[in-house]
């Protein structure tokens, strides 16, 4: 782990960024103490598709309410 503080983290943000990317972790202090802590992301943010593309993809399920799929699943039983 690397350590090092604000001020120079700021002169060498692009030297940090490549060792975070190859797997460092380097420490932010702020006055000799911890202030936060640069690792490299666990896996790349998932984009979910838009509530209309998702109620579109149901089909005909999407088109009623939920109520009423309720009500239809309580008769047929």
């Amino acid at each position: 782990m690397i350590e090092i503080n604000v001020k120079e983290a700021r002169q060498r943000l692009s030297e940090l960024l490549d060792k975070v990317q190859s797997g460092e972790v380097v420490m932010l202090t702020r006055h000799g103490e911890p202030s936060a802590l640069l690792v490299k992301p666990v896996a790349k943010p998932r984009v979910l598709p838009s509530m209309s593309a998702f109620r579109n993809s149901l089909g005909k399920v999407s088109q009623q309410s939920s109520t009423d799929l309720l009500r239809e699943d309580r008769d047929a039983r």
